[in-house]
């Protein structure tokens, strides 16, 4: 007999969940999740992302589903079904590095503000991991037989500097039947743009002769590839002419095939 979902019941049991899943993402949201240089066994992406992994795997079995930790690179936590075909879920607990002095409150300190949670990785990606497992939850507590396949959670460590998490486990483990994600915003998120790393560079004209009038010392933005920067910086030299005053001025005393700002 197949699995009847209740989901009236369902909607009920998340309302219910809802105190029990502010205060384990306040908790998750805690760790600060950046990936860092590998830190021993199990730790491949440094120790806070590693802290993470086994503090969310704790918390799934405290649920009552099935965990395992794949060395580090990725967790999983399974809902078993009448088959051992599975449908994957997958999230991620590393998060993008967080400049404090840009935030009104600490971005590891998460605060709950006019109902809202505030804290680095409470919509990417740790939110909707939270949410995949109080919804497993409310199905397991709601249907009286196996579903059809496992449901298989899958907690990635690399998601947001290469997937080599996923890479691992797929070199270790086949994949599921099927899948989806709830990266960011629901209600699922099936594609995702493409990411190309490049970089580029020029040779400036030299000052002197007439050459350029500025040249490019340093130029920095962001603190990672996959982010848009709040803020970009350049330290320019004046070789000759006025100092500009505005970004229009700097573009008017550069070439035309110049790449500056």
């Amino acid at each position: 007999m197949a699995a009847q979902v209740d989901f009236n019941r369902v909607d009920q049991l998340l309302e219910q969940y809802l105190p029990r899943m502010e205060k384990d993402l306040l908790d998750l949201l805690a760790f600060p999740s950046v990936e860092k240089p590998p830190d021993g066994p199990g730790a491949p992406f440094g120790r806070p992302v590693a802290d993470a992994l086994e503090h969310t795997l704790r918390l799934a079995a405290a649920l009552g589903l099935v965990t395992e930790n794949i060395d580090g690179y990725l967790g999983l936590a399974r809902l078993p079904g009448a088959s051992e075909e599975e449908i994957g879920v997958l999230s991620h607990l590393d998060v993008v590095p967080a400049n404090a002095e840009e935030w009104e409150s600490p971005p590891f300190a998460p605060q709950t503000r006019a109902g809202r949670i505030y804290g680095r990785g409470a919509i990417d990606d740790k939110g909707p991991l939270i949410a995949t497992l109080y919804a497993t939850l409310a199905l397991a507590e709601t249907i009286s037989q196996p579903l059809p396949h496992t449901v298989t959670l899958m907690f990635g460590c690399n998601e947001e500097s290469g997937c080599q998490c996923i890479k691992y486990y797929l070199r270790h483990r086949r994949p599921p039947k099927s899948g989806f994600s709830p990266d960011a915003e629901f209600p699922l998120i099936i594609g995702e743009k493409g990411i190309i790393h490049f970089s580029l560079e020029d040779d400036w004209p030299d000052s002197e002769a007439g050459g350029a009038p500025l040249t490019l010392l340093i130029a920095t933005a962001g603190s990672a590839a996959n982010i848009i920067p709040g803020a970009a910086k350049a330290k320019l030299r004046v070789n000759h002419g006025p100092a500009p005053q505005s970004l229009g001025q700097v573009r008017a005393q550069t070439h035309d095939d110049c790449l500056l700002l």
